[in-house]
């Protein structure tokens, strides 16, 4: 659904040491079309501002209703997601999140959730990448807030991957954005191999081969390193990026690709993903530590930011290969 007008908050302050210094915004985003995986029915609830004490835009410090009309939630299954249209590209710094907060229903909420982006415009079929996880708190009237980073944004995917524990609902209030200027470019990744569906006899050496560029040059990139779990295979510093994990075991493997920039101040490490819901058989991670400069409503500040870029392949080694979870 798309509203008629984007609608945004720009927040301004002035610079501190002299008159003549120049504002830095950032930028607090209603999103301009949503599409949610399921209940498509209530899904304008969480653009329209309806649920605000002041309906409309809102800001970071809206306090939303408890009327289960002006909040989205899909049945049927606790592992939905939600795709909004931020009405043009931006560098995205803060994801503002209103929990579901219905009277006595609170569990239906998201709780884990992973925040994917897309430079795409459309809603249906655009290409995600994920640069962040986050764990939402049960209930409450007042937005939660995460310092993310990502740059080239237009689609914003929030992926629930657990709720609060009601069994076969999930939902949201609503949600909003926040843009500002960020030092660099996060690094992109592409995984050539594996690929997906892709099934390696047993014994067989199994080729990773990614592709990784970096908009402030190749001398930008710190290091590229290919794990199998948490086991290191091999690391890169210069392309091509591809790496042999010899005589693949009987069992499933977690492959990750790590790129590491230069501005990462300190080593960081990734979920296994035995840890995840549901489990993701070969995985690409994109880090990169990136100072992300914004202004909120009450402060100025420099916000230091990881972000992972994940790309999932599921491959099994033996004769069949194990089933994963349909949503995207």
């Amino acid at each position: 659904m798309k509203l008629p007008l984007l609608s945004r908050l720009t927040l301004a302050m002035s610079g501190l040491a002299s008159l003549d210094a120049p504002l830095l915004y950032a930028e607090f985003i209603q999103p301009v079309a949503v599409l949610a995986s399921n209940g498509q029915a209530t899904q304008d609830a969480l653009i329209n501002g309806q649920g605000f004490d002041n309906p409309g835009i809102g800001s970071p410090a809206s306090i939303h209703n408890r009327l289960a009309a002006e909040m989205w939630s899909g049945i049927g299954s606790i592992k939905e997601y939600v795709v909004f249209d931020l009405g043009k590209t931006v560098s995205l710094t803060k994801v503002y999140i209103w929990n579901y907060n219905v009277q006595d229903a609170t569990d239906v909420g998201m709780k884990d959730v992973e925040v994917q982006v897309s430079s795409d415009t459309n809603l249906t079929n655009a290409n995600f990448n994920a640069i962040a996880r986050i764990s939402l708190k049960e209930g409450g009237q007042a937005a939660q807030v995460f310092d993310v980073v990502g740059t080239s944004v237009r689609l914003v995917k929030l992926k629930g991957l657990s709720n609060w524990g009601q069994g076969y609902t999930v939902g949201l209030a609503e949600a909003r954005f926040e843009s500002g200027a960020i030092t660099g470019n996060v690094p992109a990744l592409v995984l050539n191999s594996p690929r997906d569906g892709d099934e390696i006899a047993f014994g067989t050496d199994i080729t990773i081969d990614a592709t990784v560029t970096d908009k402030d040059g190749a001398a930008d990139l710190q290091k590229v390193e290919f794990f199998d779990g948490d086991t290191l295979i091999t690391n890169k510093v210069v392309s091509p990026f591809t790496a042999i994990l010899k005589g693949a075991t009987k069992r499933d493997h977690a492959l990750r690709v790590v790129a590491t920039d230069k501005t990462c101040a300190n080593w960081w490490r990734i979920a296994s993903s035995k840890s995840m819901t549901p489990p993701m058989k070969v995985q690409a991670y994109i880090r990169s530590n990136i100072p992300a400069r914004g202004i909120s409503p009450r402060v100025e500040r420099p916000i230091l930011a990881t972000t992972t870029t994940t790309i999932m392949s599921p491959i099994t080694t033996g004769m069949t290969t194990s089933k994963s979870d349909s949503k995207a």
